[in-house]
């Protein structure tokens, strides 16, 4: 995990990046030092510093599979970006809860909290708003509404295209894969890889 403080959005792709190639001992050393930062926030009082720390310690709680720890932490990081009146930490706060819900065998929650994540109205990235809508893809394939799934992709594929958010293109062609070979849409399903493949080569 890098040394420097994963804070806000930036900090939180960052660490999604880096989160499914850290070893245990890894997580481990960056658990301390999310630690290390909600601990140093802490004593000022709610701030989105100590949201931002609150959202990294409860990521790397879930990849570390204690997900009860981790839906403490954002829940009380949910709580001080709304007292602070900080859009994107509460956000960011939701899509890690909804991550909990999908990993913890409650997809409808899942689903339910990344909408709430994606419908903050004020202060929230595009890219921000294209990653809660991948997290929702997750969700509702999950709770096993893959027409919803399939229409939420094709409009957050449409966006990351118009934006040149190739980061969340990446997520959300393989998903849009999955939704077409369910649907028996070879062809359809082909050209997406086709364009993962040029993403891949940087042939964007």
């Amino acid at each position: 995990m890098p040394e420097q403080a994963a804070t806000g959005f930036g900090g939180l792709l960052r660490l999604l990046r880096a989160e499914a190639g850290l070893t245990q001992e890894e997580l481990a050393g960056a658990l301390g030092h999310f630690t290390d930062l909600r601990d140093a926030v802490a004593v000022r009082g709610p701030s989105r510093a100590l949201a931002d720390g609150l959202t990294g310690r409860a990521t790397i709680l879930l990849n570390l599979g204690r997900a009860a720890e981790a839906s403490g932490e954002a829940q009380q990081s949910l709580s001080v970006a709304r007292e602070v009146g900080y859009p994107v930490g509460e956000a960011l706060a939701l899509f890690t809860l909804s991550r909990i819900a999908g990993a913890t065998g409650n997809p409808r929650g899942a689903v339910r909290l990344a909408r709430q994540a994606g419908q903050i109205p004020a202060g929230i990235p595009g890219s921000m708003a294209r990653l809660c809508s991948s997290q929702l893809i997750f969700a509702l394939i999950d709770a096993g509404d893959l027409a919803t799934a399939e229409d939420v992709c094709a409009t957050a594929l449409a966006q990351s295209r118009e934006a040149g958010d190739v980061w969340n293109l990446a997520g959300l062609l393989p998903q849009m894969v999955m939704l077409d070979l369910w649907e028996g849409r070879a062809a359809q399903a082909a050209a997406c890889l086709r364009e993962v493949f040029q993403l891949a080569a940087g042939g964007r």
